[in-house]
């Protein structure tokens, strides 16, 4: 079973993070993606997770590119989920801006 198909875009956010922080920035993705599904005017698939090195963030399934451009800006408009994406990249001493979001298009 393919994880996307044919026009679904999966984004994923990665971060730096110290191990001694990974399970509090992790609790606090889980929070955000919580917030995501009850406040998003936009339904998309997220799950938190490490990646392979110490990194955390999130792997998001969208619909669309138009679906995702949605969701971007219903993001960057929210002042609780801009709020808690600052509080999980400084929970990991970073900010936001050291987050490395890649986007790929299912074909």
């Amino acid at each position: 079973m393919p994880l996307a198909k044919a026009g679904q875009l999966i984004v994923t956010y990665k971060g730096e993070c110290p191990s001694g922080a990974v399970d509090g920035a992790i609790a606090k993705v889980k929070e955000t993606i919580a917030y995501e599904r009850k406040n998003s005017p936009v339904l998309y698939a997220s799950s938190p997770g490490v990646w392979a090195g110490g990194k955390v963030g999130a792997v998001d399934v969208h619909e669309s590119k138009e679906a995702m451009d949605k969701a971007f800006a219903w993001q960057a408009a929210d002042a609780t989920w801009s709020a808690n994406y600052d509080e999980i990249a400084a929970s990991c001493g970073v900010t936001v801006a050291d987050f490395e979001v890649s986007i790929f298009e299912a074909r």
